[in-house]
């Protein structure tokens, strides 16, 4: 198969999903803003921002010659599929551009929050969908979420936590020196892997900390992450006075990744919107007990005391502030922290739910197992275009 994405190739999901198919011998090309360099892969760097759509309802000249561009490299490279990672900007161009096979993996925010971000948005949005031959979502809500917004039924196709977590790196029996680096001896450790972004809600799970320290002094936390509220997040730590808690470790390569899970005992993300993160199935995985939001997505994996816990949010609506969506929210802060303490203070609960997520994500979160099954969605829209 010759196979063409449309994608942001510095993004881990790109590289984890194009490193399969590079694997199994396929041609793999990568259109990109970036020159990202991938191993296997033919990058063709666009002349122009991939993000710079706006006007790209009108007949402006940029998006005109935007368009002949990726026009032209997709003749060049004649791919048998077109696939879009993210239905913003990359799903767009793909649409726009009119090339069959075309599919589209949906995220979560994009389908969640772009929509609502302006009229223009909404349309593309429904433009996108109607032109994709196949969309693959993660969940069922996602799923819900595209039919909503006027795609076919059966055109969406649903992998169980999508491209899924590689077992063979994140397992149970992870040789990790974090705890010695870190000087955490044996303490109970907190995690919290997700970025440091206004919807990722990292405030709430610091501003929590001071309470668990009150009846578990020597309880540890541990940050991994990047993003524009960094140095908020980390004035609002000092001014906690908690500081000697906290282990800041900020960006790390996802390879280093499965080293801090294996050295922590709770998983904490609470965001305000999400699909299912990969991250909650790798520290599922890893045998850290997890405490996510009472999301729609997450609720497909936690059942509420069996596996996890799960914290009540209510989303109070939505704003647009400098060209972006955010939603108002009221998180039920005093079940997070009841939930931390619970499990600091239960390791038969951590246990329980150590050996049960094991064996969910082990069932229906394998890499290999969920690649082959996108791989084969690949193998039947090419033969049922090819046969008209």
């Amino acid at each position: 198969m010759r196979i063409c994405y449309l994608s942001e190739g510095s993004s881990i999901h790109t590289k984890r999903e194009i490193k399969y198919f590079v694997n199994q011998g396929h041609e793999i090309h990568l259109i990109s803003w970036t020159d990202e360099e991938l191993e296997g892969v033919i990058v063709h760097k666009m002349g122009f921002d991939l993000f710079a759509w706006s006007g790209i309802l009108t007949k402006d000249k940029r998006i005109l010659n935007a368009k002949e561009e990726i026009n032209n490299t997709l003749r060049e490279i004649n791919p048998d599929i077109l696939h879009s990672c993210y239905i913003t900007n990359f799903g767009y161009w793909g649409a726009i551009s009119g090339f069959h096979p075309f599919i589209i993996t949906l995220m979560g925010s994009d389908i969640y929050l772009n929509p609502i971000r302006s009229d223009q948005d909404h349309l593309l949005t429904k433009y996108t969908l109607e032109k994709a031959d196949l969309i693959i979502v993660e969940c069922e809500d996602l799923g819900k979420k595209a039919i909503q917004y006027g795609a076919k039924r059966d055109k969406v196709k649903v992998i169980p936590g999508g491209i899924g977590v590689d077992l063979n790196r994140f397992h149970l029996n992870i040789d990790s020196n974090i705890r010695d680096r870190l000087k955490l001896n044996n303490s109970p450790v907190i995690i919290s892997v997700r970025n440091f972004e206004y919807k990722y809600n990292i405030k709430s799970i610091i501003d929590s900390i001071p309470h668990v320290l009150e009846k578990f002094p020597e309880a540890k936390f541990i940050f991994l992450g990047s993003g524009n509220l960094e140095n908020q997040l980390r004035d609002r730590i000092q001014e906690l006075k908690v500081t000697e808690a906290v282990r800041w470790i900020g960006k790390v390569p996802h390879s280093d990744i499965p080293k801090y899970l294996s050295a922590s005992d709770i998983f904490v993300a609470v965001p305000v919107t999400d699909a299912i993160s990969v991250s909650l199935l790798e520290a599922m995985a890893c045998g850290v007990a997890p405490i996510v939001t009472d999301l729609p997505p997450n609720r497909e994996w936690i059942k509420d005391g069996f596996n996890g816990y799960l914290v009540p949010i209510t989303i109070l609506g939505h704003y647009r502030k400098d060209g972006t969506v955010y939603s108002a929210y009221r998180l039920e802060k005093n079940t997070l922290l009841d939930s931390i303490l619970k499990l600091i203070e239960n390791e038969d609960i951590r246990r329980q739910f150590v050996k049960r997520n094991w064996e969910i994500v082990s069932k229906k979160a394998d890499y290999y197992r969920n690649m082959g099954k996108i791989e084969s969605l690949y193998n039947k829209l090419i033969k049922r275009v090819r046969d008209g």
